[in-house]
């Protein structure tokens, strides 16, 4: 995924994502692309990702649950802007 290869990426640097919001990525022409350069940020630590759990609910969740529950990718956001918590996919 992007947002994990940019993670990667500004760790290398000392620096990191302050958010991993999935409308941080845009496609163009099928590629995607990063568009909130207002994401990057120098955090007092590095071995701490702070954006970790909203990575969780915009990336990882809503991928866990179309391949274990068969949800549609397309309506995961439509009532939770924001993702959904662990508890609302248990």
């Amino acid at each position: 995924l992007l947002t994990l290869d940019i993670q990667r990426a500004l760790l290398a640097a000392g620096c990191s994502l302050k958010d991993a919001s999935a409308y941080n990525v845009q496609f163009v022409q099928g590629r995607p692309r990063f568009i909130d350069v207002s994401s990057i940020e120098s955090p007092e630590r590095v071995d701490l990702w702070s954006a970790l759990g909203q990575f969780g609910r915009m990336f990882l969740f809503p991928l866990l649950l179309c391949r274990y529950h068969g949800w549609d990718l397309r309506s995961y956001f439509v009532a939770n802007l924001g993702g959904r918590s662990p508890e609302q996919i248990l």
